[in-house]
């Protein structure tokens, strides 16, 4: 569904931003991004909670059909230990970590590796559920990983 996603979850995470424990992320990307959500109004807020329970319900239907759906867990493969972070992209949403709409409805979804890049780095599948379906997301994670071995296996290290 469309929808101003990104805004929603940046101001689902206020609080996180507000007490300064953002600063702390790893990643320095994280950091600086989460600060920027707080340039919203409180209409702003209550659009985007307004926009948040619409995708909730109509996410929700997807799971009539479905026990889970599988989507890549990041648009592209790990990155080398030694780069530096990639910059935000306010790019096209095919270009972006398809985790926003599972942490942005309370959705459970887990991440298991499912490969490697052609560049010998890692990439995963992530499984989501049904809001308050833990179990359904977990025993799906745990099946894929009884058929596969990617959980196994490392890249190379340089």
């Amino acid at each position: 569904p469309d929808g101003p996603y990104e805004e929603a979850a940046e101001l689902t995470f206020r609080d996180l931003i507000a007490s300064g424990r953002c600063a702390k992320l790893a990643d320095p990307v994280g950091q600086i991004n989460g600060y920027a959500s707080e340039e919203f109004s409180a209409t702003d807020y209550l659009q985007v909670q307004r926009v948040r329970s619409l995708l909730q319900k109509q996410i929700d239907k997807l799971f009539d059909n479905f026990d889970v759906l599988a989507t890549a867990g990041q648009s592209s493969a790990a990155a080398l230990l030694n780069a530096p972070p990639e910059e935000d992209s306010a790019g096209p949403i095919e270009r972006r970590a398809p985790d926003g709409i599972s942490s942005l409805c309370g959705l459970p979804a887990i991440t298991v590796p499912c490969g490697f890049h052609k560049d010998k780095l890692p990439f995963g599948v992530q499984f989501i559920g049904r809001a308050l379906n833990d179990r359904v997301v977990i025993e799906a994670a745990h099946r894929f990983q009884q058929h596969t071995d990617w959980h196994r296996q490392r890249p190379p290290i340089h």
